[in-house]
């Protein structure tokens, strides 16, 4: 996976900043509301992942190259591949 040379990708990405923004700004005024939104969007977010972990491996182990080091490092590692925390 390219990353930052994906159209998508980068589509995708501004969208979700966008989201967060605007969730964040509206937490001054509904707060209940928006902790249900982020509770409604990390809870998709979830089933997201385990689906592609268990649908699409291989492609669920390319986003650990596009996540902070430690987060990739916990992706990669869960999986055994070599060069990781738990080899």
């Amino acid at each position: 996976m390219k990353g930052l040379e994906n159209q998508m990708y980068l589509l995708l990405l501004a969208i979700s900043n966008v989201v967060a923004i605007l969730l964040i700004g509206a937490s001054i005024k509904w707060r209940r509301l928006v902790r249900i939104c982020f509770f409604i969007l990390f809870a998709w977010a979830c089933w997201i992942n385990w689906k592609a972990s268990l649908q699409t491996p291989q492609e669920y182990l390319e986003y650990g190259n596009l996540t902070l080091r430690a987060a990739g490092t916990g992706i990669l590692s869960m999986a055994g591949l070599p060069g990781t925390l738990l080899q």
